[in-house]
């Protein structure tokens, strides 16, 4: 009984090592990928929290640019944090008023090279 939990807890720590292995070395793919699936949504949130008088297309297509440009590594991952810090403390009363998306929406503009 001794052996077989021994060996339990000799694999089970083999997996977990191979797996803290495995998110260490492939961690900057993993936060690429994390970026890519969040900057959706934040497109979505802020088209949805538009101001008087801005192109809901002209937003889209912004946001288009930047996540082509974060797709193909032009952009600054630093930039996109600073980004996404920025919408959630904006985003934490559930609305975004006509300056935090100005704010946001400038961070966006300046990641799409615009």
């Amino acid at each position: 009984m001794k052996k077989i939990l021994l060996a339990v807890l000799v694999i089970v720590l083999v997996l977990l090592v191979a797996a803290v292995a495995f998110f260490y070395f492939n961690r900057d793919k993993i936060a690429q990928m994390a970026i890519e699936k969040s900057m959706p949504l934040i497109e979505s949130t802020m088209v949805e929290k538009l101001p008087e008088g801005v192109d809901r297309d002209e937003v889209k297509k912004v946001f288009e640019i930047a996540e082509s440009k974060l797709k193909a590594g032009e952009i600054d991952l630093n930039k996109v944090q600073g980004l996404f810090l920025d919408f959630r403390k904006a985003y934490e009363d559930k609305s975004i008023d006509e300056k935090e998306f100005a704010k946001i929406y400038d961070e966006v503009k300046q990641m799409a090279g615009l």
